[in-house]
Order: C-alpha cells, then sequence, then structure tokens
C-alpha cells in the first residue's frame, strides 16, 4: 500500500490499486476497503462541478454540504486521489 496526505494535510492514508480496484485504509482500520467504481465516477464528476477553493475542502466531499454523497467516509480519500492523478 502506498502513503498520501489528506485533503487537509493533517494526516495520512494508505491506498492501493491492484487490476483497477482501488482500496483505502484510514483512522485505525485494521483492514483496508475497497472503494466501488461508481463511487470513484461520482466523486469525479462533484470534482468537476466544484469550485475553487471548494475543491480542496474536505467538507465538499461529504454530509451536509454534499447532500447526497454516496459514501461520508471514503469520498474525501477519493477526491483526494483523483485530484493527484493518482486514479
Amino acid at each position: 500500500m502506498n502513503e498520501c496526505e489528506t485533503l487537509g494535510g493533517r494526516s495520512t492514508f494508505l491506498y492501493s490499486r491492484n487490476d483497477g480496484i482501488l482500496s483505502i485504509q484510514f483512522g485505525e482500520m485494521k483492514e483496508p476497503t475497497v472503494v466501488q467504481e461508481d463511487i470513484i465516477k461520482i466523486v469525479k464528476e462533484r470534482i468537476n462541478n466544484s469550485i475553487d477553493p471548494d475543491i480542496m475542502m474536505t467538507s465538499n466531499y461529504n454530509q451536509p454540504r454534499w447532500e447526497d454523497c454516496p459514501n461520508n467516509l471514503v469520498c474525501p480519500y477519493v477526491a483526494k486521489l483523483i485530484l493527484k492523478e493518482i486514479i
């Protein structure tokens, strides 16, 4: 697994992409979680429809700011990986 800073830059998380499958691990998680491809697509759409400086704010990628957020836990991490052009 690779390490990446969070959007806020105050901590890090782990990620891997094997055979097109994204896994991330953060906080006190003992095992990584698999991120579904549809979540990645939805977060990309959110990024494309966001304006600066919102694009780099963690709150842009979870509720309540994003009412239809598909997963409050993983979306900020997925956003960071997209913005860093890792995925």
